[in-house]
């Protein structure tokens, strides 16, 4: 009666491991709240903000002023899935 037992207790464990990366959607809300919170914690590019691109996550402000996000460079092994990883700043530039 071993295989009934281990039968149900995998039906039960498959979907937690399906579970375990994050969804893209939620992704995506986390990176627009990182970039809305660098806009809003800088008051010279809240003040002169033009866009939010999502696509390569860049926002433009000023008169040709932009700021690059990326993600951090973090190790994986190989066959390793998880969450990927937060946004950070890569790279910036205004012309003012």
């Amino acid at each position: 009666m071993k295989f009934p037992l281990f039968r149900s207790t995998a039906i039960f464990l498959l979907p937690l491991t399906a579970l375990a990366a994050l969804p893209p959607q939620y992704r995506m809300q986390e990176d627009l709240s990182t970039l809305v919170k660098y806009v809003s914690n800088h008051e010279n590019v809240a003040a002169t903000l033009k866009s939010i691109d999502m696509t390569t996550f860049t926002i433009h402000y000023g008169k040709d002023c932009w700021v690059k996000f990326g993600r951090k460079d973090v190790f994986r092994p190989p066959g390793w899935v998880g969450p990927a990883p937060d946004l950070e700043v890569k790279a910036s530039k205004c012309l003012d």
